[in-house]
């Protein structure tokens, strides 16, 4: 049976395209008559199209060609095949981006983007060609782990993106839910975020939103409208005093001879097909933005940047920390991360007590642990539907660099130990008390459920594609876990996924979706919950009731509004 959820498309290179490769020093050739800034300027406008949704161009991919790439290339790739070819990728412009930095002009801030085609159409597939290399070395054709290793460092790198839900979701946690949960028994986290960063958290989130929105362009201005932005005049538009900027931008900024240095080691002529070089973030994910010579910033990394402002946003007073001896530090980290996971079940709580509000089909239950006997908290959340119960685990822990960028298991161990033992375990003891008839108070007896549903909600995006979610499902029934056959298979889910299914819950809830995953061909079964989402409500015909809209206005007018006011129009900077 055709897999129609998880399709793999392949990115092409100049290898692809014209059967030769381009060498190293004509790439360097094509790079190095052009400003520094002026190609990082060029990376984060087409990854702005590539990440951020919207309606126009429908087609991103042929549109970007017809800008970038001339006749003569045009031509190769309509013969080369009928089909819809990829040409752009997040990994090709990290490539694009460490050679630039390491071998384009550094000595001007230019703008406007008045390259050749020619140069522009072999920077980019030549780039591709030398993402592509590190997945040729490191592949093992027909081995499922080394796959799984390939969907995952792709997964990370090419998520699905929208920005305005990342906010969105920030604000909900840190401003709303941040009421409800305790950070300190002497101090609330809101208080502890003032003191040490300077702004209220909702000034903070307005002013990475700023940041962040230089990207929402039209189409129009891809090549005219620049995003370089200067410091001394950008923030003349904030309602809060302009001098407090610098304790979120300079958490957020790395100079532009110390980004060279360090890229300069990675992509030396030795190491430069034998390391993930498009898939490494490392130094774009912690410094998203470049300073350049002139005190000017360009974005190095749009993704990096979203996340830096977003989810991650509760590290900032972590940097401004200081004077803290090493056990005083580590016991900081262990305070912001508690009370980060404990705001992230307060989130998801929220998001499943406002789906049964919209469609009473389904209950919702919460067993705080002082309602059990042994203190226990009995899953994070709880969904009844008729005979069928679902289990959700919040889970709020992020994975590391390396991990991300290779996909090996053992770069981050606790990986498996969080996904496939501890999550695993705590929704099996929590099944065990409901049907031992330990836990009252539900909506339906022990002894009439016909079928749980284990649900895992991830506060960073997991790569789920079919065979990656095979692959962890072994890993569960291997440790003994979710044997019973009452148990559906596992899923683990994306909070962003959880949301999404507002949008439509009054025509059918989670369960429903579930169930109709359940039920489905075993490609429904095994692809990742947002794959087979878009696919049910597409073949349904369910309508957006607007809620994502409505919590972006809200936003709009409760963070950013207040504390950040345009002049003129958002994308004009000086």
């Amino acid at each position: 049976m055709e897999n129609q959820y998880d399709q793999i498309l392949v990115t092409f290179g100049h290898n692809n395209l014209f059967g030769w490769r381009i060498t190293r020093e004509e790439l360097i050739a094509c790079i190095a008559p052009y400003p520094a800034s002026q190609w990082l300027e060029l990376c984060a406008k087409v990854e702005g199209f590539l990440s951020i949704k919207r309606n126009d161009p429908e087609d991103p991919q042929s549109f970007l060609a017809q800008t970038f790439f001339p006749p003569s290339t045009l031509d190769r790739v309509k013969r080369c095949t009928k089909e819809k070819i990829i040409l752009f990728s997040l990994g090709q412009l990290n490539v694009l981006r460490k050679m630039a930095i390491v071998y384009g002009r550094n000595d001007g801030d230019e703008t406007e983007l008045p390259m050749q085609k020619v140069a522009l159409s072999k920077a980019f597939l030549a780039t591709q060609d030398l993402h592509n290399d590190y997945d040729e070395i490191v592949g093992k054709n027909g081995d499922l782990e080394s796959f799984c290793q390939f969907i995952i460092r792709n997964g990370y790198l090419n998520g699905s993106l929208n920005a305005a839900d990342l906010f969105v979701r920030t604000h909900q946690i840190h401003t709303l839910h941040g009421q409800n949960v305790r950070f300190r028994e002497s101090e609330s986290f809101s208080d502890f975020f003032s003191k040490t960063v300077g702004l209220t958290v909702d000034q903070a989130m307005a002013l990475c939103f700023s940041l962040a929105i230089n990207y929402f362009q039209d189409k129009n201005v891809l090549i005219t409208q620049t995003t370089v932005i200067n410091p001394t005049t950008y923030y003349e538009n904030l309602v809060i005093d302009p001098r407090l900027t610098e304790s979120i931008v300079e958490n957020l900024v790395i100079d532009f001879s110390e980004a060279k240095e360090k890229i300069s080691e990675e992509i030396t002529d030795s190491e430069c097909s034998n390391t993930p070089i498009g898939y490494n973030l490392g130094i774009f994910r912690k410094t998203p933005f470049i300073r350049l010579g002139n005190g000017k910033l360009v974005c190095a990394n749009l993704s990096c940047l979203l996340e830096k402002t977003t989810q991650n946003i509760i590290w900032l007073p972590k940097s401004k920390v200081t004077g803290l001896t090493k056990e005083q530090m580590d016991k900081l980290v262990i305070e912001l991360t508690s009370y980060r996971g404990k705001l992230f079940e307060e989130h998801v709580k929220k998001l499943c007590v406002e789906m049964v509000n919209k469609n009473t089909k389904t209950v919702f239950h919460y067993i705080p642990p002082e309602a059990t006997k042994t203190h226990e908290e009995v899953g994070d959340s709880l969904l009844v539907q008729g005979d069928t119960l679902v289990i959700l685990e919040a889970k709020s822990r992020q994975f590391n660099e390396s991990f991300k960028y290779t996909g090996e298991w053992s770069a981050d161990k606790q990986f498996i130990d969080e996904l496939t033992k501890k999550a695993v375990e705590q929704i099996e003891t929590a099944a065990r008390k409901i049907r031992g008839g330990e836990i009252g108070g539900l909506s339906i007896k022990p002894e009439a459920i016909k079928r749980i549903y284990p649900v895992i909600v991830a506060y960073e995006p997991i790569p789920m594609h079919g065979k990656m979610q095979r692959y962890i499902r072994q890993q569960v029934n291997e440790s003994g876990c979710l044997t019973d056959s009452i148990f559906a298979p596992l899923e683990i889910i994306y909070v962003g996924d959880l949301e999404n299914v507002m949008d439509g819950v009054e025509s059918y809830t989670l369960i429903d979706v579930l169930e109709a995953k359940d039920s489905s061909d075993p490609h429904a079964s095994e692809t990742n919950f947002n794959n087979f989402y878009s696919h049910f409500v597409t073949s349904k015909g369910v309508l957006s009731n607007g809620w994502g809209k409505e919590n972006f206005s809200t936003f709009w007018k409760k963070v950013f509004t207040p504390n950040f006011i345009f002049k003129s129009s958002p994308t004009s900077k000086d």
